[in-house]
């Protein structure tokens, strides 16, 4: 999980979106030990529907930095973020890993609460899905 979350920090940390420097002051933040700080960030960001940043706060939700661990919401979130990925590309690969590997510890029923929130979230274009 740790090299997923490394491979998505890399690819966040250089975006070249209008949205980079808050992905590079989130990617600082965790790095040094902010955790609490980059969740804030990227949650704004996954909101705004930044699919790198809702992989992030999965990854965070998934580990439990600056946010209890909640393996529900990780799911969600790792499935929101694979939905908007282009599917060409790392960042697919990388929410669609994570999300398999996080469905390998939940029960059947927090797999179905998890797509039930992530399609209810997307409904709500991304706002109040915490």
């Amino acid at each position: 999980m740790r090299k997923l979350m490394l491979t998505c920090l890399c690819l966040t940390a250089f975006a070249g979106s209008a949205l980079a420097a808050a992905n590079k002051d989130a990617a600082a933040a965790y790095a040094r030990g902010d955790y609490a700080q980059a969740f804030q960030l990227w949650h704004a960001l996954a909101e705004k529907g930044d699919y790198d940043a809702q992989a992030m706060v999965a990854f965070l939700y998934h580990d439990g930095e600056g946010v209890e661990k909640d393996l529900v919401r990780a799911h969600m979130w790792f499935e929101i973020s694979r939905s908007l990925s282009p599917a060409n590309e790392q960042s697919w690969h990388d929410a669609s890993d994570a999300l398999d590997l996080t469905a390998k510890n939940m029960t059947a029923e927090q797999i179905a609460e998890a797509r039930e929130m992530a399609q209810t979230c997307q409904t709500q274009n991304y706002k109040d899905c915490d």
